[in-house]
């Protein structure tokens, strides 16, 4: 694993007229994870970042990587950004690298479920899918 060519990738989540999820992309452990709501007004103007980001990863990292996505709400512009960074972790896999991508979906919502089975399907890689409580 290399982690000498990239920093690690940090967001906090932010809640007021909109919401951004928490972006926790860590090289050292090689666990990368996006929690929470992202319902946003600029949903690719948020993700850019995030892209590029993946973008060079794909490209320079080795190692296994696991994905975390811990949603409890996201739009619909948020699920297409979802889509493009599924893309980029297919890509990895592609490569013949070890990559495991979890999706964890409230237990009480089945709609979510259906996305991430959704994303599964439309890109052709496995997911696991693990519901949790959500506490209100």
């Amino acid at each position: 694993m290399q982690t000498d060519f990239m920093e690690n990738l940090i967001l906090e989540a932010r809640q007021d007229d909109f919401s951004t999820p928490a972006i926790r992309f860590n090289l050292e452990k090689g666990i990368f994870e996006m929690e929470g709501e992202s319902f946003l007004e600029n949903t690719f103007e948020f993700y850019a970042p995030v892209f590029e980001w993946l973008k060079e990863w794909k490209q320079k990292w080795q190692g296994t990587a696991v994905f975390n996505f811990k949603f409890t709400y996201f739009n619909s512009s948020s699920s297409k950004a979802l889509l493009q960074i599924m893309a980029y972790i297919r890509d990895y896999a592609e490569r013949g690298e070890p990559v495991a991508i979890n999706w964890f979906y409230p237990d009480d919502n089945p709609d979510l479920l259906q996305e991430g089975e959704d994303f599964m399907e439309t890109l052709n890689i496995p997911i696991t899918f693990i519901p949790f409580e959500v506490e209100y």
